[in-house]
């Protein structure tokens, strides 16, 4: 699909295949990252995706604003991955999610270390 600029092209709406979900990209100080975060108290990752990995790990995971999460606090910070657009991160986390697999985590995690 076209992309759809907006007068001054810092904003661009793509249509997303029969979904018609409208996505943006916000200019180049605008990023979206995927993150994963881990609950040492459920052994658990979460994979997510947003524009402010700290307010999203304080404020909504970390203050139980999420029914899931609520149930593991304290999360920590593992891992992140950054976009230019939304449609990159939401693909991304899905591929990350699809994959359905720890041992593919933790190689991530790993291979972010150096």
């Amino acid at each position: 699909s076209n992309p759809d600029f907006n007068r001054d092209r810092s904003l661009v709406r793509i249509q997303s295949g029969s979904l018609k979900v409208l996505y943006y990209y916000r200019g180049p100080f605008f990023m979206f990252y995927v993150y994963i975060i881990y609950s040492q108290k459920l052994d658990k990752f979460y994979i997510g995706y947003t524009t402010n990995i700290q307010m999203r790990i304080h404020q909504y995971h970390n203050q139980g604003r999420s029914k899931f999460t609520s149930r593991g606090i304290p999360w920590e910070f593992c891992y992140s991955e950054s976009f230019e657009t939304e449609i990159e991160a939401i693909r991304r986390e899905k591929q990350i999610k699809l994959m359905k697999s720890r041992k593919y985590i933790l190689s991530l995690i790993e291979q972010s270390r150096f």
